[in-house]
């Protein structure tokens, strides 16, 4: 076996016993994993905040469209208010006709729709301003949450940098133990060796031969 073979064959087990044993990269592996996770989790919270907003903008969408169609001037709430009083009291105290009777109270009634209207007209303002107040408050968080998302992808590059830093100096390092097959020189000297060998063998060869051949020449006579 060569030498250069022998000695890959020692430091291949410690090189892999380096790798397994190594904390640094066990920890870096570790970290990976509970960063991802974490990350991970951010992200869940908030694809469920981003959905609470588009909820919360589709239905003030359509409160204002529904308040865009209602545009006509409203009585103040609290005007329709007294004048419904003004109206109750006086067909409680005052003495009247049939007919005038039936008057107040058909005003009575077009009292309270139009008081019905300005109520719904104004819990729906109200709503609406409720859900800009919400939204802007989701859109704070959705913020924040992007922003822990930002340091979270950035404590893994970190983290994978300092991975492949490791990893890159151990491929170096084997790059460095890792010696070049040695390439076989031949000199000059060399050369006239080799050609006084096979000069030598061609002479034995030849005189093999002409013995072979007196040998032979003697039979024949024989």
């Amino acid at each position: 076996m060569p030498k250069d073979a022998q000695a890959q064959a020692q430091q291949a087990p410690e090189k892999k016993g380096e790798e397994i044993k190594d904390p640094r990269l066990d920890a870096i592996r570790k970290g990976i994993e509970e960063e991802k996770k974490k990350r991970y989790g951010i992200i869940d919270e908030l694809k469920v905040l981003r959905k609470k907003v588009g909820f919360k903008k589709a239905e003030q969408s359509a409160i204002l469209k529904l308040l865009e169609t209602n545009k006509e001037q409203e009585k103040k709430i609290g005007y329709l208010l007294r004048l419904k009083e003004k109206l109750e009291f006086k067909i409680s105290t005052e003495a009247s006709t049939l007919d005038a009777e039936k008057d107040l109270i058909r005003k009575i009634n077009e009292v309270n729709e139009e008081l019905d209207r300005a109520i719904k007209k104004k819990r729906l303002a109200r709503r609406a301003e409720l859900l800009s107040s919400d939204i802007e408050e989701l859109n704070k968080k959705i913020e924040e949450k992007e922003k822990l998302v930002k340091e979270s992808e950035k404590k893994l590059d970190e983290l994978y940098d300092n991975l492949r830093e490791i990893l890159g100096k151990k491929r170096n390092k084997q790059k460095e133990k890792r010696s070049p097959p040695k390439e076989q020189k031949i000199s000059l000297a060399d050369i006239a060796v080799i050609k006084e060998k096979k000069n030598k063998n061609e002479n034995i060869n030849a005189n093999g031969d002409e013995n072979n051949n007196a040998s032979n020449d003697e039979e024949a006579v024989n």
